[in-house]
C-alpha cells in the first residue's frame, strides 16, 4: 500500500482573510437592512447577500480539516474532510454501523469497506454539501427569519430516556448557528451513564445573528465520540424575547429528552448589566474604570488581565475553541467574586478552574469596563484609519491612534495583543486564528460613542476588523517610537515573556476620563437571572 499523504490544512492567514471579509460584509449588510427599512433600498443589499453566501461557503470548504479515512479491501484509501467535529462524529458512527452490518451478514469477513459502500458514502457527502449551502443561503436570503444578538444563559440540567451501550460516560455539547453556520459554544463535563444522567451546569453563550441552538449528547469512546441523541431549539419560537427564564424539556432524536433552562438577554440589557453581587467597592475590578484599578493596584496592567492571560499561556494554548467556548457560569461567577474581593484567592482559583472559565472571566472584565479599552472618543478615527486603502498609510494612522491612548489603555492593549498573537500561533490545534480571536474580543474592547444596542450590533464588523488589524500586525511595527512609562518602555511589554509589574501610572494617564463619556449605569440583573444559577 502506498504511504498515506498527510492532509495539508488551509493556512491560518488565508482563513483569517476570508473571516475578516465576512465580518465586514455582515456589518455592511446590517447597515443595508436599516437602509432598506427606511428608504426601500434593495439592489445593493441583494449584491451583498450574494457575496456573503459565496464567502461563507468558501470558508466552510476551506475549514474542512477533520479527517476520516476509509480503507477499501483493495487497498485504496478515501479521505473525507469535515469542517465540524459533530459532522465527523456522525459519519464515523455511521461507518461503524455499516461495518457491523457487513460482519453480521458475513461472519469472519474483513472489516474493510467495499468500493460500492464507499461510492454510496461519497454520493451522500455531495448531498450533505448541497444541503449545507441551502441552509446558509436560507438564513442570508430570508428576510422573515428573526436573528438574535446578545447573550443566552443556559442551564443544562439532566436527560431522560437515553439508552447507551454498556457503562460509558456521556456529555452534552451546545452549538449555535451564526448566519446559518454552526459553531460549538459549550461542552458539559462527562458523567457516568444512568437512567437520569445529571450535569447541572450553566453557561453564558454569546449570540450573533443566531436563529437556533443544537444540543447533542455524546457517548465518550476511546477512538471517537459517538452521537447518541440530538435536538434543536428555534430560539425565537420559544418566546425567549420576554427575557424570562424558560424551563424546557427538549425532545431528542432518536431517543430521550433533555431538561434545561434558558434566558435570553438583549444587547441593551447586557449594556445595563451590573455586578451579580455587589463586592467591596474599594477592591472591585468588574465595572470599574481602568485608571481607578491601576491606581489602586500600582500597576498599569490590571492583575486580572495578567493572571488570566498567563494561565491561558500555561495550559490553554492547545485547547480547542479557547476564548470562543463558554466556561461554566458558576466558575466564571466564582472567579469574578474572587477578583473583586481577594486577589490572593483569585490567583489560586485561576489555576484550578477550567480554562474556558478563565477566558470567560477575562472577556467579562473587558466587556463590563465602563469606558472600553479603546476609548470611545477615538472609535470613529480608528474606523476611518482601518478603511484607508494604502497599507502604509493605514499602519501609520492606526499605530499613531493606538499611541494616543492613555498609558494604562495602551500598555494593557499591547499586552493583550501580544497574548492573542501567542494564542493564534497554535491555531492549527486550538482552531482560533487571529480573525477568530478578533471576532470574539473586538466587540468587548471597541465600542462606538453612540452606545445604543442597535448601534453596537451594527458596528461588529468594524470592531472585529480594527482589533484583528492589530493582532495581525508585526510586533516590530507596533514599536514606532521609544515611549517610557515610569521607567518602563513599550518594547518591554512587547518583548517580555514573563512580565513584571509596569508600575504606577503617570498623571497624564489619569486624564483618560476626559477622552470619552461614562456608560449609563447598569440597573442590575433580574432576580430570575440570579436564580438560574442557584443550583450551581
Amino acid at each position: 500500500m502506498d504511504p498515506i499523504s498527510p492532509v495539508t490544512p488551509t493556512s491560518t492567514a488565508e482563513l483569517a482573510q476570508y473571516q475578516t471579509k465576512i465580518n465586514k460584509l455582515k456589518g455592511d449588510l446590517k447597515h443595508s437592512d436599516q437602509a432598506k427599512k427606511k428608504f426601500g433600498l434593495k439592489h445593493d443589499r441583494e449584491r451583498k447577500k450574494k457575496n456573503l453566501l459565496d464567502l461563507e461557503m468558501m470558508l466552510k470548504m476551506l475549514q474542512h480539516n477533520q479527517v476520516v479515512r476509509l480503507f477499501s479491501r483493495t487497498g485504496k484509501v478515501h479521505t473525507l474532510l469535515f469542517a465540524e467535529h459533530a459532522e465527523k462524529a456522525e459519519w464515523a458512527a455511521a461507518i461503524e454501523d455499516c461495518q457491523a452490518e457487513m460482519l453480521n451478514r458475513q461472519p469472519g469477513f474483513s472489516s474493510g469497506t467495499s468500493t460500492v459502500d464507499i461510492n454510496q458514502m461519497l454520493f451522500m457527502a455531495k448531498g450533505s454539501i448541497a444541503k449545507q449551502e441551502e441552509e446558509v443561503k436560507a438564513y442570508i436570503e430570508d428576510d422573515d427569519v428573526e436573528l438574535l444578538d446578545g447573550l443566552l444563559v443556559v442551564l443544562v440540567d439532566c436527560a431522560y430516556g437515553l439508552k447507551s451501550k454498556g457503562k460509558t460516560e456521556i456529555f452534552s455539547q451546545l452549538e449555535v448557528d451564526t448566519y446559518g453556520r454552526s459553531e460549538r459554544k459549550a461542552k458539559t463535563k462527562c458523567v457516568q451513564y444512568s437512567i437520569k444522567p445529571e450535569w447541572d451546569q450553566g453557561f453564558e453563550v454569546e449570540l450573533e445573528a443566531a436563529h437556533s441552538m443544537t444540543v447533542q449528547i455524546y457517548e465518550s469512546r476511546m477512538l471517537s465520540d459517538y452521537v447518541i441523541a440530538k435536538g434543536m431549539i428555534e430560539l425565537v419560537s420559544y418566546g425567549l424575547l420576554d427575557q424570562e427564564i424558560h424551563t424546557i424539556d427538549l425532545p431528542l432524536q432518536p431517543q430521550g429528552q433533555l431538561s434545561m433552562k434558558l434566558q435570553y438577554l438583549t444587547p441593551e440589557m447586557m449594556l445595563k448589566r451590573s455586578e451579580m453581587m455587589k463586592a467591596n467597592t474599594t477592591t472591585a475590578v468588574f465595572g470599574v474604570r481602568l485608571e481607578l484599578i491601576t491606581i489602586r493596584e500600582c500597576d498599569l496592567i490590571p492583575n486580572i488581565v495578567r493572571l488570566c492571560a498567563e494561565e491561558v499561556e500555561k495550559r490553554g494554548l492547545e485547547e480547542t475553541g479557547v476564548y470562543r467556548i463558554s466556561g461554566l457560569a458558576s466558575d466564571v461567577k466564582m472567579l469574578r467574586e474572587a477578583f473583586d474581593v481577594d486577589i490572593d484567592q483569585a490567583e489560586k482559583l485561576v489555576k484550578e478552574v477550567d480554562i474556558h472559565a478563565v477566558t470567560g472571566a477575562l472577556k467579562l472584565f473587558l466587556r463590563e469596563m465602563p469606558e472600553p479599552l479603546f476609548p470611545r472618543v477615538l472609535y470613529n478615527r480608528f474606523v476611518e484609519g482601518s478603511n484607508l486603502s494604502n497599507i502604509d498609510s493605514r499602519i501609520s494612522c492606526m499605530v499613531s491612534l493606538l499611541y494616543s491612548m492613555p498609558d494604562a489603555n495602551l500598555l494593557t492593549t499591547l499586552y493583550l495583543i501580544k497574548h492573542f498573537k501567542t494564542v493564534s500561533q497554535f491555531s492549527a490545534t486550538n482552531k482560533m486564528t487571529s480573525s477568530n480571536l478578533a471576532t470574539v474580543i473586538g466587540p468587548n474592547v471597541l465600542k462606538p460613542i453612540d452606545d445604543g444596542a442597535d448601534r453596537i450590533v451594527l458596528d461588529v464588523g468594524n470592531q472585529v476588523s480594527i482589533f484583528g488589524f492589530f493582532v495581525d500586525l508585526r510586533l516590530d511595527l507596533l514599536e514606532p517610537e521609544e515611549r517610557d512609562v515610569d521607567g518602563y518602555s513599550v518594547q518591554e511589554v512587547l518583548s517580555s515573556t514573563s512580565m513584571t509589574k509596569i508600575g504606577i501610572m503617570t498623571s497624564r494617564s489619569t486624564d483618560s476620563a476626559n477622552m470619552g463619556r461614562e456608560s449609563p449605569g447598569g440597573a442590575g440583573l433580574t432576580r430570575g437571572y440570579l436564580d438560574i444559577y442557584s443550583k450551581t
